[in-house]
Parts: structure tokens; C-alpha cells; sequence
């Protein structure tokens, strides 16, 4: 049995990137595409680290992407600045299988200099492929959710190392109450829990580690500036109807996170 509960979630991930995500299309993505543009396009020759990127689809589609077609990208006023200023946007993942089909996604567009996708997992292996003071911006989208709260601590604290003075951290989470209605209220800190994606699991079943607000809080500040927390609500009312979860204004579905390093 793989980790995340399936044999093939992988095949199942893709599955779901192909058909769209509601949430991480309507909800997270317009709140976190501004603000990463928005630094980038006030950082020359930026060097951008995505962690746990999958197919590395977020940094294809920011600098990439078709704006028309994306509402995140409609949302963004320094997208072209950023652009341009992104000398390399990195994609870290430890799937093999996401990699190879992110490096197919490249290939479609040209294999552009400025966009990569490497395998590496936390701890040694990530260790070796960063200098200390090198990076400009780190980013993430819905990854910390599968860490633990131990392997949290140790994730900023390597993040807050790897950038340089003053560089950032910016990340899309789902929020703590949000978990909770999910993994249910008896849940204690520090628990894992299985996520399924798709209303029956069609897309996967995966595991989180709920973590409360208060521990956040308290993480982020041995090692950050907490700059904004965004609470990401939907930017149309398409899908009141199928996906009510994310019209709740008491339980907002996601937060995005911008930390200064200290």
C-alpha cells in the first residue's frame, strides 16, 4: 500500500489536474497567484523554489499560462513583470512519476530556461541543491497540510536558511477549521488523517496532519514575519450549488501566507 492510501495516486493526481480543481482554480489560486507575481515583479533575475509542486502546473501556468483562460493570472496586475524577472522557477517533488510528466509538460512548450521540475524528498537530499542566503522566493500550494508538526517545524526552519535576507515564503493551506469539518471534530493535534479527492475518492485518497491554528502561529513566528494571512474566498458564485464547503464565510477553505524572513 502506497502512503497516500492508493497504488496509483499518482495517475489519479494527474486525473485530477486534467479535469480541474474548483477549489485550488476559483478559491486559492486568484488570492496566491497575485501575491507571488507581486513580489517577483520587485525582484530581478528571482530565483523561485516550489515545494511539493506535482506536475510543477502552478510555475507552467505563472509563467505560461494563457491569462484569458486563468483567473488567477486575470487577477494579477505585475504578471508581466514577473515574468520577466523570473530567472529560474524551480518545482521540487519527490514523485518520480509527477516529474516525468512535468518534464513532458515542458517539452509541449519548448523547454523554456526558466522553468525546472527535480525529484529530491526533505532532508539530506533537498539539503545538497541550495546554497544558504540563495533563494529569492519559496513558494507552496496545498503542501504543508501533509506535514506532520515536527516535519513542519523543520521545513520552515530550512526554508528560513535557504533564502536570502529579507526573501519570502508564500503559501496556500487549507485552514484549520476547514480540516475539521473534513477529519472530523475529535481530531487532536498532531493527528493524520485520510483526505479523499472527488466525492467518492475517484481522484485518491490522501493524508493530512491537522495542525491548529496556534500551532502555525507559533511555528511561523521562530522563523518568519507574518506579513499577511489572506483568507481565500471563491470569485464567482458558479458553484454555490455543487460546492457549497466553499461559500461558508465562517470556515473559509484556504489561507494564504506571506512571511518575511527574519
Amino acid at each position: 500500500m502506497h502512503e497516500y492510501g492508493q497504488t496509483n495516486w499518482e495517475g489519479l493526481w494527474e486525473k485530477l489536474e486534467q479535469s480541474g480543481n474548483v477549489g485550488i482554480t476559483y478559491v486559492i489560486n486568484p488570492h496566491l497567484y497575485p501575491e507571488i507575481s507581486s513580489y517577483i515583479a520587485t525582484h530581478p533575475k528571482a530565483l523561485v523554489v516550489d515545494f511539493g509542486c506535482g506536475t510543477n502546473i502552478m510555475g507552467i501556468e505563472l509563467l505560461f499560462g494563457y491569462v484569458p483562460t486563468a483567473p488567477a493570472l486575470q487577477a494579477s496586475a505585475t504578471l508581466g513583470e514577473a515574468r520577466f524577472n523570473t530567472l529560474l522557477y524551480l518545482g521540487i517533488e519527490g514523485s518520480h512519476e509527477l516529474v516525468d510528466q512535468s518534464h513532458k509538460y515542458l517539452h509541449d512548450i519548448g523547454d523554456p530556461k526558466n522553468v525546472a521540475t527535480v525529484q529530491a524528498h526533505i532532508g539530506k537530499e533537498l539539503n545538497e541543491l541550495f546554497d544558504e542566503n540563495s533563494i529569492d522566493l519559496c513558494v507552496s500550494r496545498n503542501f504543508v497540510m501533509h506535514l506532520s508538526p515536527e516535519d513542519f517545524d523543520a521545513h520552515l526552519q530550512y526554508v528560513a536558511r535557504m533564502l536570502k535576507p529579507n526573501g519570502a515564503y508564500i503559501f496556500a493551506t487549507l485552514t484549520p477549521p476547514y480540516e475539521l469539518q473534513k477529519a472530523g471534530s475529535h481530531t487532536k493535534p498532531g493527528d493524520r488523517y485520510d483526505f479523499q479527492h472527488g466525492k467518492s475518492g475517484e481522484y485518491g485518497i490522501f493524508y493530512h496532519y491537522y495542525k491548529p491554528q496556534e500551532l502555525y502561529d507559533e511555528v511561523i513566528s521562530k522563523y518568519f514575519i507574518q506579513e499577511k494571512r489572506i483568507t481565500c474566498t471563491p470569485i464567482t458564485d458558479a458553484y454555490k450549488n455543487t460546492h457549497a464547503r466553499y461559500y461558508d464565510a465562517d470556515v473559509p477553505m484556504a489561507y494564504v501566507y506571506v512571511l518575511k524572513k527574519k
